[in-house]
């Protein structure tokens, strides 16, 4: 390669690294995806610092636990790359990469309502006032690590 032909090669990459960066244009359900994840993160921060809720999901919790930093970062990853795949494949497949990206709004969406009810209707439906029996067994159901089953540890009444 000649000299000549070296500066023009530099030069094209200049001029290729100096040209404007076009608008994204990514699908209108990435972006409603986008907005759930923000105000999932939002949520998420908000109950954990005033102490209202814990994170759920338990390989969350692990990088919550080597600090906001380390979760933020994991979520971005796990929120960036899956979209980015699928932009990338919509090029090819625009009806199916659309269709699947309705599903995935609607099973995020789908999980928050169930954690709402979860939380916040059952939750506070319970009243323990309502036991029937006047003298209730004293008993303490520790779960036992890594098993399915519990053990039952009955408290004697004399």
């Amino acid at each position: 390669m000649e000299a000549h032909d070296r500066i023009a090669a530099k030069l094209g990459i200049i001029a290729l690294a100096m040209e404007p960066i076009k608008r994204l244009d990514l699908a209108r359900e990435s972006y409603i995806l986008l907005v759930i994840y923000l105000l999932d993160l939002g949520a998420t921060a908000w109950l954990v610092l005033t102490g209202q809720a814990a994170e759920g999901n338990p390989i969350m919790s692990y990088y919550l636990s080597k600090g906001w930093g380390m979760l933020v970062g994991m979520k971005a990853v796990l929120f960036i790359l899956p979209i980015f795949v699928l932009e990338w494949c919509r090029r090819y497949r625009t009806r199916l990469v659309h269709r699947m990206l309705r599903f995935v709004i609607i099973a995020y969406a789908g999980m928050y309502v169930i954690a709402f009810v979860n939380a916040v209707i059952l939750a506070s439906s319970w009243n323990p006032s309502r036991e029937t029996s006047a003298n209730p067994p004293h008993e303490v159901i520790l779960p036992t690590p890594y098993l399915a089953e519990t053990s039952r540890v009955t408290d004697s009444q004399d």
